[in-house]
């Protein structure tokens, strides 16, 4: 009898982190963007038109978007149009208003799915090199690592 894997719950700020099951459509406005704030995953224009919209608590980061619900917060990958307005506006320029939608992350990046090895070692063995990344200076903290 094989024993099947429990698979980790995910946590963010307390409660549960799941994945949405259907996009959201999300409209920033002016005024939206005339109270955000910078490097402000909670405060940003996108945040707060969430906020406004479905009259509950969000969070906006370059890759992801939690919105709460009840007693869970829920999952969105954020669209790229609505990234490189952070980009921009956490850099010091404006954030423009918008209609985006908000879908949830696709079967094979959502929680609790296995990705395997994303790069092989830097070793003398192997004789392959490590993969290095760019990040993106100057903008808010990652969602990556913020949730258990």
């Amino acid at each position: 009898m094989k024993k099947s894997k429990s698979r980790k719950l995910s946590l963010y700020e307390g409660l549960p982190l799941v994945d949405a099951d259907s996009p959201i459509e999300l409209s920033i406005e002016a005024r939206d963007i005339k109270k955000a704030k910078k490097n402000d995953p909670g405060q940003c224009a996108a945040a707060l038109a969430l906020q406004r919209e479905y009259k509950t608590e969000a969070r906006v980061f370059i890759g992801r978007i939690y919105l709460k619900r009840k007693n869970k917060w829920v999952r969105y990958i954020t669209p790229i149009g609505i990234a490189r307005e952070i980009t921009a506006f956490d850099r010091g320029s404006s954030f423009e208003p918008g209609t985006f939608t908000v879908n949830p992350a696709q079967p094979s990046s959502r929680l609790g799915t296995y990705r395997g090895q994303s790069f092989e070692a830097d070793d003398k063995k192997t004789k392959t090199k490590t993969r290095r990344y760019h990040m993106t200076a100057n903008i808010r903290e990652s969602a990556k690592g913020r949730h258990v």
